[in-house]
C-alpha cells in the first residue's frame, strides 16, 4: 500500500530533469490524492497498476514501453550528462536506502 515517488520538473521540454522533491515512500492513496492534472507519470508502478488505480483526470500516464527501467535509457542518461561535462567519483557513489532491509527488520525484533 506504498509506492516510490520522486518529483522532477523541467522549464523547456528540451531541458534536463530537476528534481524537486528526492524519492521518498509515500502510502498509495495519498499519493494518488497529491496528483494534479498536468503531471506526467512514469514507472512500474505506473505500467502495473494502470488499469486498477483510480488515476485523477488530466494525469498523464507514460506510454508503457517507457516505464520500465532499461539499460538503453541509463546509457542514454549517462551519455547525456558525460557530453554536459557532468561526472561522478565511482568509488563515492552510494544507493539511497529508502527502507530497512529485512535482516534488518529481523535484528531489531530479537530481544
Amino acid at each position: 500500500d506504498a509506492v516510490y515517488a520522486a518529483d522532477y520538473t523541467r522549464d523547456h521540454p528540451d531541458d534536463p530533469l530537476r528534481c524537486v522533491i528526492p524519492a521518498r515512500i509515500e502510502p498509495t492513496e495519498a499519493w494518488l490524492k497529491s496528483l494534479a492534472a498536468g503531471d506526467t507519470l512514469i514507472g512500474p508502478a505506473v505500467e502495473r497498476r494502470r488499469h486498477e488505480w483510480p488515476w485523477p483526470a488530466g494525469v498523464d500516464l507514460a506510454d508503457p514501453t517507457r516505464c520500465t527501467p532499461s539499460l538503453q535509457a541509463l546509457d542514454q542518461v549517462a551519455r547525456a550528462a558525460w557530453h554536459s561535462g557532468e561526472s561522478l567519483d565511482p568509488w563515492t557513489v552510494e544507493p539511497i536506502y529508502l527502507r530497512r532491509s529485512a535482516a534488518e527488520e529481523k535484528a531489531e525484533a530479537i530481544p
